[in-house]
């Protein structure tokens, strides 16, 4: 059976106002009413009409049964397309069969009205299809997905939803913005509580693959779970299709678009990724909401229910979500895990939702073990979380300081994940201190990744061991992975073993990967490295190490073993460095070296691919064994002798010495099997090759 929509239309040329004036005869009020057409809350008609001259277009919605509007329109030719649809049986969203229909006319001034009768076949309409409307009768599926998992089996998300974050709102409505109408609005959904995210189509009438909506569509996210304590609207304007070829998952807050074209339908699939927007805050004690599982964890925007995981010893196991930026400026912040001389470790997760943590002052009281977390344990997981503007005081010694976590020590797994840290300091007196961490130990499984630190400044100066991840690694087994990691216009500073990503790798078994990893700034000390300061391992251990750079200057006058990428190496184990680049200058008073400062002995791998120029003259300082080959650095005249040997005339092991413009030359890689189309770049004759 056929849907009618009746459409009325009275030219005014002839009716006067009442005060004897002609309204203008170039206007036409069109009036469109619904006609014996039953239209649910969760079904619903658009009704588009198109100036054939202009392009212009206005949509109107009838969301009730009955109904009609006016507008006034200018003479001219016209488009009338009109769509309409109903609920399924048990359906609670935008569904059903699509009945539609297209007409055009003409406004000349005269009374005319026109009879739209819609149908499933009228959506086939060349017209229809090949326009701005819809094709096929089908409407075209609005994916939301809320992304809304846990963070358990370190931090896995569902294969649809790829941008590894946490959106903690509890139900969310879709609305059609018409131009000249009220919204028609879907019904309300609530999130997945477990750890697998919402997944909900919601069918809407929008335009066909590389069309653009022909109306707003607004999301709507509310903190409860029946849609009457709103958030935030994210609202999708007519530019939204332009984004489904390139969707950006860089700034939080942004509503993620990735398009699939399923033949004769566009899906659309929505991820919302909901860090750095602030969620109403009630001040509830202990905690705002939740109930702490992982699948529905406490929320946090208060320092006082930040306090409250320190001050009940239970909670230490829990989850949890930061919901809005925390200033603790004149406040104090109780170090998780305690305030004593023995910390508890914190086992639970935490999701900061990408906000801010910003001017802390974390006052360690002397004690061991300084962070916001004061020892990180078997299956503790930290995420998504900013700390700005941010210093640690009161440390000691023989202290494990970061301004994240003191130390993880583990016999199973535990991870960290997506922390930006920006102006934090850890100041002089302490030992074993890094930015993320003070030290890892044990023989579990870490995960680090996805790690930014910009301008900021850790110093040992009287003690050892400082690193831009950490200050000290000492494990036994187990496996380590660093990944992602950017540091920038930062000062790593200790007396000795100071590195950009870890000062100190102390191995007796175990497994530590490390991939994409930058460091920039100045790594300051005696066995010094840009990206390690010292690796050292009597026997056991494996480290691999790719894809790695340094810009950093490294050493200082007086010290010995200093390298672009490592500071010193005896390793009875493998040792594994490839695909890396050192560009900073190199300061020591003996063994150093645009690469490495002092190789002692590798027990097997070495180095593999490795560029650099640092203004020194070797690539080793100081050499004993250890293999190297396809790798080249900047021959500047020998500064520093190797061995018993004197200065290199080329190369050491496989390392090749060559002059600036040699080194810029892209068949020198291309002839040593480097991969210059995928893992590395060059401006040829311009620069030497850097990272992809």
């Amino acid at each position: 059976m056929s849907k009618h929509l009746i459409i009325y239309l009275w030219v005014l040329s002839f009716i006067f106002v009442s005060c004897g004036e002609r309204e203008d005869p170039s206007l036409t009020r069109l009036t469109i009413k619904s006609d014996s057409m039953a239209v649910s809350s969760a079904g619903g008609s658009v009704v588009y009409v198109k100036n054939q001259s202009t392009g212009s277009i206005k949509s109107f919605a009838l969301n009730t049964t009955g109904g009609s509007f006016s507008l006034n329109l200018e003479s001219g030719e016209y488009d009338i397309a009109a769509l309409a649809w109903t609920a399924g049986a048990g359906e609670s969203y935008f569904e059903g069969t699509v009945n539609c229909q297209i007409k055009s006319f003409t406004l000349e001034g005269l009374d005319i009205s026109v009879d739209l009768s819609l149908s499933s076949s009228g959506c086939n309409s060349t017209d229809l299809s090949s326009s701005e409307f819809l094709s096929g009768g089908t409407l075209t599926p609005l994916r939301v997905s809320s992304c809304r998992q846990g963070m358990s089996g370190a931090f896995n998300t569902p294969s649809f939803c790829d941008i590894n974050t946490g959106v903690f709102y509890r139900s969310f409505e879709v609305s059609l913005e018409m131009s000249d109408s009220s919204d028609l609005t879907s019904q309300c959904f609530q999130t997945n509580s477990s750890n697998s995210s919402t997944d909900t189509p919601i069918k809407i009438p929008v335009g066909n693959t590389g069309s653009g909506f022909k109306y707003p569509v607004n999301i709507h996210l509310y903190k409860d779970g029946s849609c009457s304590n709103l958030i935030r609207t994210k609202s999708l304007d007519t530019g939204l299709i332009s984004l489904l070829d390139n969707p950006s998952i860089s700034n939080p807050g942004e509503l993620i678009v990735e398009s699939v074209n399923n033949g004769s339908y566009l899906t659309t699939n929505l991820f919302l990724k909901d860090g750095g927007v602030s969620y109403p805050c009630d001040g509830n004690a202990p905690f705002e909401i939740g109930s702490g599982l992982t699948s529905d964890p406490y929320g946090i925007c208060t320092l006082a229910q930040l306090n409250s995981i320190t001050n009940n010893g239970t909670y230490l196991t829990k989850s949890f979500f930061l919901m809005s930026d925390l200033d603790l400026t004149g406040q104090t912040l109780i170090p998780i895990g305690g305030t004593g001389g023995a910390p508890s470790s914190f086992t639970g997760q935490f999701n900061g939702g990408g906000f801010t943590i910003s001017n802390l002052i974390l006052d360690n009281g002397g004690n061991n073990f300084g962070g916001i977390f004061r020892k990180l344990g078997d299956g503790g997981e930290i995420a998504f979380l900013n700390i700005t503007n941010s210093s640690l005081t009161n440390i000691t010694s023989s202290t494990q300081n970061g301004v994240l976590v003191g130390e993880a020590a583990l016999t199973s797994s535990a991870g960290i994940q997506n922390i930006i840290l920006y102006n934090v300091t850890i100041p002089n007196n302490g030992g074993e201190s890094g930015f993320v961490m003070g030290k890892i130990s044990g023989s579990g499984t870490l995960t680090i990744s996805e790690i930014d630190i910009t301008g900021s400044n850790v110093s040992t100066v009287s003690n050892n061991f400082t690193g831009g991840i950490a200050g000290r690694m000492d494990i036994t087994g187990g496996i380590v992975t660093i990944t992602g990691v950017t540091i920038s216009s930062t000062t790593v500073d200790a007396s000795s073993y100071s590195g950009g990503i870890i000062g100190d790798m102390s191995l007796s078994g175990g497994t530590v990967t490390m991939s994409s990893l930058s460091v920039g700034g100045t790594v300051v000390g005696a066995g010094t490295g840009g990206i390690i300061g010292n690796a050292y391992s009597a026997g056991g251990g494996s480290i691999s190490i790719s894809g790695c750079s340094s810009t950093a200057n490294v050493g200082e006058a007086g010290s010995i073993n200093v390298g672009g990428l490592v500071g010193s190496i005896n390793f009875a184990g493998t040792f594994n460095m490839a695909d890396c680049y050192s560009t900073g200058s190199v300061t020591a008073s003996s063994a150093k070296g645009q690469a490495v400062g002092d190789i002692a002995a590798i027990g097997s791998g070495g180095f593999t691919r490795i560029l650099a120029t640092g203004a020194v003259g070797t690539f080793v300082g100081s050499y004993t064994s250890g293999a190297v080959s396809a790798s080249y650095f900047l021959d500047t005249g020998c500064a520093v002798a190797y061995g018993s040997g004197g200065c290199p005339d080329s190369n050491v092991g496989g390392a090749m010495g060559l002059a600036s413009s040699e080194l810029k030359t892209g068949a020198v890689y291309t002839g040593a099997s480097w991969d210059l189309s995928s893992v590395w770049t060059i401006d040829e004759n311009v620069s030497y090759p850097t990272l992809r």
